[in-house]
């Protein structure tokens, strides 16, 4: 009976593969809903996947032009998956309350854009 109720725990190595995955199919589902591109409908599975992948992972590889393909929160969603070593050492440098300020300002920008794009 103890073996059943075991805790498990991840290593470190578990938890950047599963971050990694996370933040790939999140980016993917993100990129397949119909406002994310400017073609009638939403982007294919294989599309955004590869899309995310190679934003999150910085390849650099597209299967479709950036700045024609993707709207404009398309465009910002393939932005926040790039990760950027500047905009780590920025974080670290801000008070939290600046910080809270900047997340809440991209927060109202971002609805804003989703608001703007659907309208």
């Amino acid at each position: 009976m103890e073996l059943f109720f075991k805790k498990k725990t991840l290593s470190s190595f578990q938890i950047i593969i599963f971050g990694f995955l996370a933040v790939i199919l999140v980016g993917t589902l993100l990129l397949m809903l119909p406002f994310a591109s400017r073609e009638p409908g939403s982007a294919p599975f294989l599309d955004a996947l590869f899309t995310a992948t190679s934003a999150t992972c910085v390849t650099g590889l597209i299967v479709h032009d950036t700045a024609t393909y993707w709207s404009c929160f398309g465009q910002v969603v393939i932005l926040l998956l790039i990760p950027n070593i500047l905009q780590r050492n920025i974080a670290r440098s801000l008070t939290r309350a600046r910080m809270v300020s900047i997340i809440a300002f991209a927060a109202v920008l971002l609805v804003h854009l989703l608001l703007f794009s659907l309208g």
